[in-house]
Formats: C-alpha cells, sequence, structure tokens
C-alpha cells in the first residue's frame, strides 16, 4: 500500500509535468521542453504498459515489472505491487481503485498521441496556422482536465482505502494481541493446573502407598505426631495398632508376588470396612499395617482389633483355584500422654504385635 501511494504520487507528478512541458514545447517549439514532456509521460505510460501485461490471460510478469520500474517504482517495491494487484482483485474496495487508475488510461493515450502529431507539425518547419495552435491548445487543456478529474478520483480512492486498511490493520493487531494474550493466559494457566496436579500427585506418592492407596509410614508418623503433640492442649485417649499379617511369606513364595498383592490389597478392604469414621489406617511396609484409632481406650480397642482379626480370617482368599486364609497378629499401645514420644509409641507397639505373633 505505500508503494501504491509513492506511485500514484509519481504518476501524478509525471502526467502534470508531460502536459505543462507539452503545452510550453507548442509555444516554444524548443527540443528540450519535448524531451522534458517525454520524460514525464514516462511515468504513467510505464505504469500503463504493466498494468495491460498483469490483465493478460497468462500475466507477463517481466514486462509488468519492467513497466513499474518505468514508472520510478523502487525495484523492492515491486514484487509487492504486483502481487497486491493480481490477488487483491476480489475486494470490492481494491477492484475499484483500480478501476479509477484505468480510467485515465484513455486520456492519457489521447495524450501521447497529441504529443506525436504536435512534433511532427512543428518539427516540419512549416508555417502553423494559429488556428491549428489554438486547437492543439484546446486539446492539450480538455485532456488536462479529464486527467486532473480521473487522477484526482483515482487519488482519493487510493487515499481513502489506504487508511481504512491502516486502521484495519491496527483493529487485527489488537485483536490479534488480545487472542494471543488470552492463548497465553489460557496456557500458563494449564501448565500452572498441570504443575499443581503434579505437585499434588508428588505430594500423594511421598505419603501414600501405591498399590493400597492407604497412608504410608511417613505419613502416618507425621499424623500420629500431630496427634501426641495435640494431647498437651486437650487430653484424650488414643489407640495405636500394628498389624501384621501371619506367615505371608508363605503366600509369595508358593502363589508369587501378583497373589500377594491380591492379598494385600483385599486385607486394606476388610480392615478399611471394619473401622470407624475417623480411625487412620495406614501401611507401613511390607504386610504391617497399622491404625490410630483416635477416642479409643484400650478396652475398645482391643473389641475392635478383636473384630477386625475375626474378619480377616473368616474370609477365604482365592487365586487361581486355591483357597487360603489370612491370620492377623495386633499389638496396641496406648497414646494418652503428650509426654511420650513418637518414637517410644510406635515401638510400644511394635512389640505389642512381636509379643502377639509369639503368642
Amino acid at each position: 500500500v505505500r508503494a501504491y501511494v509513492r506511485g500514484e504520487g509519481l504518476w501524478s507528478r509525471g502526467a502534470q509535468d508531460a502536459l505543462q512541458s507539452l503545452d510550453r514545447y507548442l509555444r516554444t517549439r524548443a527540443p528540450e521542453d519535448f524531451q522534458r514532456y517525454e520524460q514525464g509521460i514516462a511515468f504513467p505510460l510505464g505504469d500503463l504498459a504493466a498494468r495491460q501485461a498483469l490483465r493478460k490471460p497468462i500475466p507477463d510478469l517481466a514486462a509488468a515489472h519492467n513497466g513499474f520500474l518505468r514508472g520510478g517504482n523502487d525495484a523492492a517495491d515491486i514484487p509487492g505491487i504486483v502481487w497486491m494487484f493480481r490477488y487483491f482483485q476480489f475486494i470490492p474496495d481494491f477492484r475499484r481503485t483500480i478501476a479509477l487508475w484505468e480510467d485515465t488510461d484513455a486520456p492519457l493515450l489521447e495524450l501521447a498521441k497529441l504529443a506525436t502529431q504536435i512534433q511532427h507539425t512543428l518539427a516540419s518547419g512549416a508555417q502553423v496556422p494559429e488556428s491549428a495552435e489554438r486547437q492543439f491548445k484546446n486539446q492539450i487543456d480538455g485532456i488536462a482536465q479529464q486527467l486532473l478529474l480521473k487522477s484526482d478520483a483515482f487519488s482519493a480512492s487510493l487515499g481513502q482505502q489506504s487508511r481504512l486498511l491502516a486502521w484495519q490493520l491496527i483493529a487485527l493487531n489488537a485483536v490479534t494481541a488480545i487472542l494471543l494474550m488470552l492463548v497465553t493466559f489460557l496456557y500458563t494457566r494449564r501448565l500452572v493446573q498441570q504443575r499443581q496436579a503434579f505437585e499434588t500427585q508428588l505430594s500423594w506418592q511421598a505419603t501414600h502407598d501405591a498399590l493400597t492407596g492407604l497412608v504410608n509410614r511417613r505419613g502416618f508418623e507425621r499424623h500420629l505426631e500431630t496427634s501426641i503433640q495435640a494431647l498437651s492442649h486437650r487430653k484424650a485417649t488414643h489407640s495405636l495398632m500394628f498389624i501384621d499379617l501371619d506367615q505371608f511369606k508363605i503366600i509369595n513364595d508358593t502363589c508369587g508376588h501378583a497373589a500377594g498383592d491380591e492379598v494385600l490389597r483385599q486385607v486394606t478392604a476388610l480392615l478399611q470396612h471394619g473401622l470407624r469414621t475417623n480411625d487412620q489406617l495406614a501401611r507401613m511396609g511390607g504386610d504391617e499395617f497399622a491404625i490410630l484409632a483416635e477416642h479409643c481406650d484400650l478396652n475398645a480397642a482391643a473389641q475392635l482389633a478383636e473384630r477386625l482379626r475375626h474378619t480377616v480370617q473368616s474370609t477365604q482368599f482365592q487365586w487361581e483355584g486355591r483357597s487360603f486364609s489370612i491370620t492377623l497378629s495386633i499389638g496396641i499401645a496406648p497414646v494418652a500422654d503428650a509426654q511420650t514420644t513418637l518414637e517410644e509409641t510406635l515401638r510400644i507397639a511394635d512389640v505389642a504385635c512381636y509379643l502377639a505373633k509369639e503368642n
């Protein structure tokens, strides 16, 4: 568009210089005036030749390039001028602007024809009647009037289109910027969500057992530590249970680790079903589990432990046509003193579980 606006300026100045120089040549008969006419007319005639080359059924791009060069256009701008002329014809406003430009072809060609006639008449050396000179002058003025009207219309249309396109580009840039910001926002939010989900997953994996979905030793010890510290503010009696599956190694050795994993999952489901709402069940590792029964004294804990032991023991586990029972050993330690350390509480429950297994 910038090249078109610049080219229109060269076109208008060339046509104006050609008209003035031809009018002056008619009065002075000086060859240099006719040369200035030829220099001026070369700009619009070059553009005309370029457009005619592009209007052919098979566009002559080389001829169009040479024509626009004669029109004074910068060689670097010509590919863009040609491209826009060929492929923007479907835009009504641009097509209308080009049509106004082409309306100037007829008076330009008439001017070129008149200039040739004037040169031949004056170059013959014969006396030119005053009436003939007046007629030439009137023809030049008539062509000048036509070119002035048509070139003004072309210039106004091109200016309007360039301004309109500038605003359209500004609007397009604004919309593009908004869309890019929206895409960036959505993409950033997605990245944040993915990171949060990843961090949540890592946090869950750090405190949970992947096989059973239960809290692991680390998570359970953190929960137990919090419960012990809370005893210094509010007196309560909790119970810590250690559970060990009896002779679990035999299942792994005879049926494989897949069978052992399935047993662990089924035992987990049975234990969870038998617990109270606020009881915390954890897998401490291997075939060991732990339960923190809050607000539960030793007698209630013993009854709960016996129910859990009976539930698991009375369940028949099936694996590839084989059926077997699982027994549990459970040790219980009280959690009622804020002065008792986490390590001591765990040790007491572990010793109780060991004694249960020995018995």
